[in-house]
């Protein structure tokens, strides 16, 4: 930094410091006397720093520019330059040249430019040097060596007087060739910019100072170039001229041209906005085309109330925060927007707003997506959803129509929806449901065979239709038709001509699949309360108790009116408490009960259950009467893979009754009766002794025989009372045991046995022996010669076959052991062949018998352990 006694004392303004030192180094290699200071900025300089300074060079590529030079010029009266280079905007080099700026150039350090700069300031300040006119070598060295083309101008002819050397190199002309010529001849045919704009320009330059403007220009060799003119009015030894600064800014228009079809070529919509009116300064094709206007003058007048939904909150003032917050932040952010177009339609907005810095000014960038169409499926999805879940709780066909015509309205956007039930009996589709618009368009009417929709119902696909086309009295011009399976039609539609897209038949699509699975449900539910009724028209009339609860007993679903009559309890009880009926079982059976109840729970809830489980107990109704009960439970499967526990409980006490009066009687039979048997045999056999007669043997017989009888039915009935109790057992040794021990009761009889070496099988072998015995004590009873015992195997284990010569068992007695019951006229003659049946029928085995040639019986003894093991 030089200071010297007489020279200029200047200021540069500049947040780059070492630009600014650089400027100073230059300013100081000019060999000018001057003093410099750097700063950036001036709003803190006191007026008496000011007072100090000739002149000031501002450096444009500050945050305000044009505040600092207002400042500058109009509060201090200072003359100032602007350095610019191309990151500066065009319009903040116009706006500082309005503020005041006396001259712009280059942003550049070159020493040469800094002589023209100091002369520039110095002409202008008010404390100027003797000799203020350049000195021609100087004033040449400068003039030849700036990087931007110079010509001056005599400012009445407009001829060039002189150029320099960077013009004759953009312009591709010779000195000669451009001196004392206008430059009409650099203007190409039908130019934008005329020799008489030139003109203009010049007088302008010199009555209202420097201008600056684009024109395009003509080199030599033809080709066109875009040149930005400084103009301005300046003395050379005391004449006034007209310099003309030319800057080649071709390349950045190209750049410009660039970013402008990139801009208006992503499709997405782009605007720039001034954050602080939020006036839109710049908008893509995709914006304009989005909105429908032709240019960006319609948008600027229409404005952010004019491009928006204000009635529903998207105001200018709102928008105008989201752009102000984004500046103050720093961060972008994405907002859902609410447009209206020019035509007055709405679209819904993705916008994401940027800040940034355009030409020097802080500006706001928004990229606008349309998401109509997904805020639209997104309405029509929420409108799904809503309908879904009412559907759910429809209980008729009437009640999912109506939801059926308010959904298609609501999530289709056509407001005139009707809903059909197919008619078999008239075979014609009836109308079951409308919205308000149809009624009072006086739509609702059946649809007969013959029809076009009645042809889309019985093909069962959703289709778009023009309604117009397929009947002179339908006014709609748009529908859906929404078949309903074998269940109905829906049909949607509109009085506007507006072709369904695929939102619109997405959505019809997943509506139609959730009403037709409504009516599904709502007929299986009404066949179900169908089947419950004639379930309970049966149940109430039954005797026995049926109940119908959760699996875990937690609530009784049904119980039938018998439960009152068993229990002695109302069935609200039972309702109210599941367990109550539990109170009334006899304290002798309840813990076994309890235990075994629970049990059963238990496996139903783990899914590890019987098919069934049985219970015999003992209840004491509330009025002291003891009932016995046989209770049978279920865990039975339902449609809809629900699971219910189901219980029947039946009255026995009655039988309990019958089986303790026969238990009696067998007592009576086995005790009371012998003994009476044996005090009257005891005194017939001393009458016997005492007399001649055969009185007394006959009485001895009857005697024996009815003792025979007793023991007989004793034996029996111990071993059909006990617990079945199988093993292993010699079937051969059981026969050959039999035969040898009946073998004083032969008489004569030829015994012939056809036994193998051994068969042995899983049985119970006491009640094989009392059916084999039975079988032989008949056939040495009645054979007339002879007696074959024979055993053979079979699939299931052995049939044991006993023939016999005699006259065969009469057909009368034989029914009784078939049929299983006797009467008072039909009855066998004793217990031999009941026991014979019942010992069978303990076995579980099988038998016959052939009376054609005497008697033959066959018993089939099955192998016990065989039909455990067979899966």
């Amino acid at each position: 930094m030089t200071d010297t006694s007489g020279g200029l004392e200047l200021l540069v303004v500049t947040r780059d410091q070492v630009f600014g030192s650089e400027v100073t180094e230059a300013i100081e290699e000019a060999g000018r006397t001057v003093t410099t200071r750097q700063t950036d900025t001036v709003s803190t300089w006191t007026a008496d720093e000011i007072a100090s300074l000739d002149g000031v060079v501002v450096d444009a590529t500050i945050a305000e520019p044009v505040t600092v030079v207002e400042q500058l010029t109009n509060r201090w009266n200072l003359p100032v330059v602007i350095l610019s280079d191309s990151t500066v905007g065009d319009e903040t080099v116009h706006h500082t040249i309005e503020a005041g700026a006396i001259d712009v150039f280059p942003r550049a350090t070159a020493v040469t430019q800094y002589e023209l700069v100091y002369e520039r300031l110095a002409s202008k300040a008010d404390r100027s040097p003797a000799g203020r006119m350049l000195d021609e070598q100087p004033a040449r060295a400068v003039f030849q060596n700036v990087s931007d083309g110079l010509v001056i101008h005599d400012p009445e002819t407009g001829k060039i007087l002189e150029v320099n050397k960077r013009y004759c190199e953009l312009t591709g002309y010779d000195r000669e060739e451009l001196l004392n010529d206008t430059i009409q001849q650099i203007i190409p045919d039908n130019p934008a910019y005329t020799y008489d704009d030139a003109m203009t320009r010049i007088k302008q330059a010199r009555k209202e100072g420097t201008q600056l403007f684009e024109f395009k220009g003509r080199r030599q060799n033809g080709d066109t170039f875009v040149g930005e003119v400084h103009l301005r009015t300046i003395e050379i030894r005391g004449r006034e001229h007209v310099l003309a600064s030319v800057r080649d800014i071709s390349e950045r228009k190209r750049r410009k041209r660039e970013y402008e079809q990139i801009f208006n070529s992503v499709e997405d919509a782009i605007v720039v906005w001034d954050p602080e009116t939020l006036n839109p300064l710049d908008a893509n094709e995709a914006y304009l085309e989005l909105f429908g206007y032709e240019s960006q003058s319609e948008l600027r007048e229409e404005g952010v109330a004019g491009l928006s939904v204000t009635e529903e909150g998207y105001t200018e003032q709102r928008g105008r925060e989201i752009h102000q917050r984004v500046v103050e932040s720093g961060q972008p952010e994405i907002v859902e927007w609410k447009g209206e177009t020019s035509s007055g339609d709405h679209l819904w907005l993705e916008v994401k707003v940027t800040p940034a810095s355009i030409g020097g000014e802080q500006r706001t960038v928004s990229i606008q997506r349309d998401i109509t169409e997904r805020k639209r499926r997104e309405k029509a999805i929420q409108a799904l959803q809503d309908a879904t879940e009412r559907l759910q709780s429809a209980q008729t066909p009437n009640a999912v129509a109506t939801i059926a015509v308010e959904a298609a309205s609501d999530a289709l956007d056509l407001p005139l929806a009707l809903c059909w039930f197919h008619d078999a009996d008239s075979d014609r589709l009836k109308p079951a449901a409308a919205t308000e618009p149809v009624h009072e368009a006086g739509l609702v009417s059946p649809i007969s065979a013959g029809r076009y929709e009645y042809e889309v119902f019985r093909e069962g696909t959703v289709v778009e239709y023009t309604p117009s086309k397929h009947g002179v009295d339908n006014p709609l011009e748009t529908g859906v038709l929404l078949p309903l399976a074998d269940h109905g039609l829906v049909v949607a539609g509109t009085h506007c001509e507006n072709k369904a897209d695929r939102v619109v038949l997405d959505i019809a699509k997943a509506l139609t699949d959730h009403v037709t699975t409504a009516l599904d449900r709502v007929e299986r539910e009404k066949a179900v309360r169908d089947s419950e009724r004639r379930f309970r028209l049966i149940a109430e009339r039954m005797d026995e108790v049926i109940s119908l609860a959760e699996p875990d007993f937690s609530e009784i679903l049904y119980v039938n009116p018998a439960y009152e009559e068993i229990w002695g309890q109302p069935v609200e009880m039972l309702y109210s408490d599941s367990r109550v009926f539990l109170d009334a079982v006899d304290d002798r059976d309840r813990a076994r009960f309890e235990a075994d109840f629970d049990e059963m729970l238990r496996e139903i809830q783990e899914g590890d259950h019987d098919e069934s489980y049985d219970f015999e107990f003992r209840l004491r109704q509330p009025n002291g009467e003891m009932r016995w009960v046989n209770a049978t439970g279920y865990s039975v499967e339902f449609p809809g893979d629900t699971r219910r526990f189901v219980g029947i409980v039946d009255d026995i006490t009655e039988r309990k009754r019958r089986e303790q009066r026969l238990q009696v009687f067998n007592r009576i039979l086995r005790h009371n009766l012998r003994n009476q048997i044996d005090v009257i045999r005891t005194h017939a056999e001393i009458l016997d002794e005492q007399s001649t007669d055969d009185h007394a043997e006959r009485i001895i017989d009857a005697v024996d025989g009815l003792a025979t009888m007793g023991a007989r039915a004793r034996k029996t009935d111990r071993i059909m009372s006990t617990e079945e109790t199988v093993g292993e057992t010699d079937l051969v040794g059981v026969i050959d045991t039999l035969v040898q021990s009946k073998a004083t009761e032969l008489n004569g009889i030829t015994v012939t046995t056809e036994l193998p070496g051994s068969a042995r099988l899983t049985t119970n072998e006491n009640a094989v022996t009392l059916a084999a015995e039975s079988a032989l004590e008949n056939a040495f009873a009645y054979a007339a010669s002879s007696v074959t015992v024979a055993l053979q195997e079979c699939t299931d284990g052995y049939v044991l076959t006993i023939d016999d010569d005699g006259p065969g068992i009469p057909e009368e007695e034989l029914i009784p052991i078939e049929v299983g019951t006797e009467t008072n006229l039909r009855h066998g003659r004793g217990l031999g062949l009941w026991q014979l049946r019942w010992s069978v029928d303990k076995l579980n085995g099988e038998l016959s018998f052939d009376v054609m040639e005497g008697t033959t019986v066959h018993i089939t003894i099955p192998d016990k352990r065989t039909r455990n093991e067979t899966p």
